[in-house]
């Protein structure tokens, strides 16, 4: 049987990064920083991501861009479910997409960030920006 230690050891957040059409249209070619390093001895556990696309004047175009995943920080592993750009920022409206944590178990990395990666190739053109709203915890590992 578990032994209740009483402390809790995590913290729960929720951030809004504004994504500009310069950091969508270089998307893999650079990674979008989410969430900042937590510090030693933590790690990220991430909940979900919600994405509201403002169209601009011109929509993206896609191509074979893949698909977009949140990962840790120059770490390959998958952390979120896939969000496609086709129907998303190919769009002439606004639209909203929301993925949430990967079916998966992982082995957290500690004191890493948490990024929007693009798995595949650049979009071309476009000019709308992406709001981004993060919820994720912060947990000590006590180790």
């Amino acid at each position: 049987m578990a032994t209740n230690v009483g402390a809790q050891n995590w913290a729960e957040h929720s951030d809004l990064v504004e994504v500009s059409s310069a950091l969508i249209l270089a998307c893999y070619t650079t990674a979008l920083t989410l969430v900042a390093a937590p510090g030693a001895n933590k790690f990220i556990q991430f909940i979900s991501l919600t994405l509201a696309y403002d169209y601009g004047a011109t929509a993206y175009t896609v191509g074979s861009m893949g698909s977009w995943r949140v990962r840790y920080n120059g770490v390959g592993t998958n952390l979120s479910e896939s969000v496609s750009p086709t129907g998303f920022i190919d769009q002439s409206t606004d639209q909203v997409r929301i993925t949430v944590g990967a079916a998966e178990d992982y082995t957290p990395s500690v004191n890493t960030g948490l990024d929007l990666v693009c798995t595949a190739a650049d979009p071309t053109a476009g000019d709308g920006v992406i709001h981004a709203q993060v919820i994720y915890r912060v947990i000590s590992t006590g180790l």
